[in-house]
This record gives structure tokens, sequence and C-alpha cells, in this order.
């Protein structure tokens, strides 16, 4: 396996859990974008006949709901409830029918199928849209940026009088930044923060770094997959296990609300496709 692929892959491309992520890449290691048949079928793209389906896991489980009326209460499977109950138990503010507990089954097979094999092309791909392909411009990504660490509870002041670039005040999470900076110092003065803050080790501030930096599209110059392959060799499968989970949900969030706050600055900020595919016409 591929090990700096995996990685990559886990914050860019698979949104499914880590466990099903390793399943899909053990069966088709390079996938961009995963769906059904049916949601293929759904949005007008048709699947190739040679397509390779790849399989994920999904649990199958019992869900018993609560159901109070007055001072009795009655537990009930969801699938017995009426549709005025569903509507009830769907309502956020109607606590008369709540989940009360799950009851594991067994796991359901799902079928998947790669964007590639599909009639999907470039420009119907959604992830071709993230700034990663099409530019390197650290200006138009800035706003996006702050606006991500926001979304994860870190305030950022501008100052005149520091001794240095960016200074950290842990305790209420806020940033303090030199003002004259340019943006691509102060990306990446941020990105040192917010790594630095989920780490346990350099490496795993440095496998962060590397799945933010790719999924936002910033210069990364971690590019050794042999010291991610040594590192695998030298650590015990628990802390492997730890460092992998962590990349895969702070890496993927955060990649997730950067993109979401481009997508509504892109009206502010407009960007140039540089040509990277704009001879593309291809298929996937």
């Amino acid at each position: 396996m591929d090990f700096k692929r995996l990685i990559d892959n886990i914050t860019f491309y698979s949104n499914y859990s880590f466990f099903n992520t390793l399943l899909v890449d053990y069966q088709y290691p390079n996938f961009l974008d995963l769906a059904t048949k049916q949601k293929y079928i759904k949005n007008g793209f048709t699947i190739s006949n040679d397509a390779k389906g790849i399989n994920i896991l999904s649990p199958n489980n019992d869900v018993y709901v609560s159901i109070k009326n007055g001072n009795d209460e009655r537990v009930e499977l969801l699938d017995n409830l009426t549709n005025d109950e569903l509507q009830k138990y769907n309502d956020p503010n109607d606590k008369s029918i709540t989940l009360h507990h799950k009851e594991f089954k067994g796991l359901n097979i799902i079928e998947l199928f790669d964007c590639k094999d599909t009639s999907m092309t470039l420009k119907d791909y959604k992830h071709f849209e993230y700034p990663a392909l099409f530019q390197n411009n650290y200006n138009n990504i800035y706003n996006s940026f702050v606006k991500a660490m926001y979304a994860d509870g870190y305030k950022i002041k501008y100052c005149d009088n520091l001794d240095t670039k960016f200074s950290y005040d842990k305790d209420d999470k806020t940033i303090y930044i030199k003002n004259g900076l340019n943006y691509q110092i102060k990306i990446f003065s941020l990105l040192d923060v917010y790594v630095n803050e989920l780490s346990n080790n350099n490496f795993e501030k440095d496998l962060l770094k590397h799945v933010i930096s790719k999924g936002i599209g910033i210069d990364d110059e971690f590019d050794d997959k042999y010291s991610l392959i040594d590192w695998y060799k030298r650590t015990d499968i628990k802390s492997v296990d730890k460092t992998l989970k962590l990349i895969s949900s702070k890496g993927r969030r955060f990649v997730d609300n950067f993109n979401k706050f481009f997508d509504m600055e892109e009206k502010y900020y407009p960007y140039e496709n540089v040509s990277l595919y704009d001879d593309y016409t291809l298929t996937i």
C-alpha cells in the first residue's frame, strides 16, 4: 500500500469512515469520488460496462424510540411508527418521541463506483472546483482560511507591536499576528498554531499540515513516502490508528470548512483557471 496516497485520500477525496477508506483504497487505490449506481443514474450519469464495483460496509441496526404520553412511556421500533409519529420523531422541537437505543444486527455491503468509471466529465466532478487544482494564490484563499480557523473556535487579532511574526494565547485560543506580513506567511503562521494544538508529536504535525495544505491548495514540502513507511514499521498499531484517525477527522473537517467558505468567497474574490484543465475534454 502506498501510505502517502492513503493519507492524501483520507483528507482530500473520501467522505467515508477511516475503516471504509482503507477498504476502498485496497480495492481501488486511485479513486476520486464514489457513489452508488442509483445516485449516478439519478443525476443523469451512466456506469461503464467494465466498471469495477467497490464494496464498503454499513452497520445494520434496529432503532428503538421512546414514546411519551403524559407519565406513560413505551419503547417501540422506529419501523413501526405511524406517519404522524415519524413527523414528531423528526421534529427537533417535539420531545414526545425520541431515540431510545440501537441494537446492532450485522453489516450490510454497499456497492459503490468511482466517478472515473461513469459518463461524468471533469467539469461535472465537484472536487475539481477545489482551489488546490486551479491556483496557488494565498491572497485569494486567506479569508476562507481565517473563517475555517474561526469555525474551529480560534480568534485572530492583528497587532503593530509584536516582536515575532505571531504569538498564541492558549487560554482563550487567540492568535496575534503582526501587521504587514504577506498572506503566505500569515496562512502558515495560523496553520502552525492549528497543527501544534492538535498533534502529539512532530510527525503528526507534519502529516496534519500536509493533508490540510493539499486540501486547500497551498505548497507543502512533505513528500517523502519512505518516512511514512519507516514510521509505520516502528510504531505500534494503536498509535498508528490514533494518528490516522486524528488526520482523518481534524484534517478533513478543516478542509471541508475551508472549501465551504471558499465557495462563499468566490463572488468577492473570483479566481481564474490557470489552464490546468483548460484543454482537457475527455472523461475522467
